[in-house]
């Protein structure tokens, strides 16, 4: 396999976990309380409707990015990188999410990479590669995150009103619940939308910090991956897989792409590209507008 077939595997597993985390996030893991507040907190629950968990609710991705078109989510670390996620919708009925998310690190490089349903794809060249994700596409599910910029499992350390704004400071153990690290959400007061957050250490200073705005994507960035489907072509998969027993099994896979983006399938297991039945020509990206078909085997060539 070719070394930015590597890389591009790298990314899909990269870009998912981004998409799967829908923000920020800390290195912190997901903390195990029962969202039982602390005495001093009681008083403002009426503040975020009575829960974490009825904040969450009111920031699930997918609603947002259903009531929004788009949700804008820029990340700046402690080290001095930043990083920005946009998710947005489109597709014939607006049920399919995309998610474009640019790093730039501490040197000023920058880093583009997207997912649209089970598609991860760079630009390379000046045009898009990507790798098809074949166990998510074959998939009944709907490419729609459920996940929540709120973490509802976290505890309650303090509520405090700030007026338009509501602050809750929220550790993710009960150890950390007097003091110590902990995530920051500054909400919308009417809305309970996300404004801000912050993962603090345990001297309250914040190791990352994020913005979330909501419809913000005024500069159309998602406008030529979403104008790339105006335009397809059909690429055919023909996988020939050597079982554990040494059987073959067969699996065919025809997917519709961009007429202009080179998309090349990944499987759970490592595996190789030919452009012959008889796997004796190796991979080599025909051009755009072309049908064409890639067989594929898991055993050396």
């Amino acid at each position: 396999m070719e070394k930015k077939n590597l890389k591009m595997i790298a990314a899909v597993i990269l870009a998912t976990l981004m998409l799967a985390m829908a923000g920020c996030g800390s290195d912190n893991p997901a903390g195990t309380g029962d969202n039982d507040p602390g005495t001093a907190a009681k008083s403002g629950l009426d503040l975020i409707g009575g829960s974490l968990q009825h904040v969450s609710e009111q920031n699930d991705l997918s609603k947002l990015v259903a009531v929004y078109d788009n949700v804008q989510v820029t990340c700046r670390y402690m080290e001095g990188a930043t990083s920005q996620n946009l998710y947005f919708k489109y597709g014939s009925r607006g049920d399919e999410m995309g998610n474009i998310w640019i790093y730039t690190g501490e040197n000023g490089e920058e880093e583009v990479m997207g997912i649209m349903g089970s598609i991860t794809f760079r630009e390379e060249d000046g045009r898009i590669v990507g790798q098809l994700n074949t166990t998510t596409y074959k998939s009944t599910e709907s490419s729609f995150s459920d996940t929540s910029f709120i973490n509802p499992q976290a505890l309650i350390r303090s509520i405090e009103d700030l007026g338009d704004t509501i602050k809750v400071t929220a550790p993710l153990s009960e150890e950390e619940l007097e003091s110590g690290p902990a995530d920051v959400y500054l909400l919308d007061r009417r809305t309970l939308r996300l404004l801000e957050y912050s993962y603090i250490n345990e001297d309250g200073e914040p190791l990352v910090t994020g913005e979330y705005q909501y419809g913000a994507d005024d500069k159309g960035l998602t406008d030529k991956y979403i104008s790339a489907w105006d335009k397809t072509r059909r690429i055919n998969f023909e996988y020939e897989k050597i079982t554990g027993s040494g059987e073959t099994e067969h699996e065919s896979l025809s997917v519709l792409v961009p007429d202009t983006w080179e998309v090349v399938p990944v499987y759970e297991e490592e595996t190789f590209l030919y452009m012959d039945r008889e796997l004796t020509k190796p991979y080599k990206y025909p051009g755009d507008g072309k049908e064409y078909t890639v067989y594929v085997t898991n055993a050396a060539g």
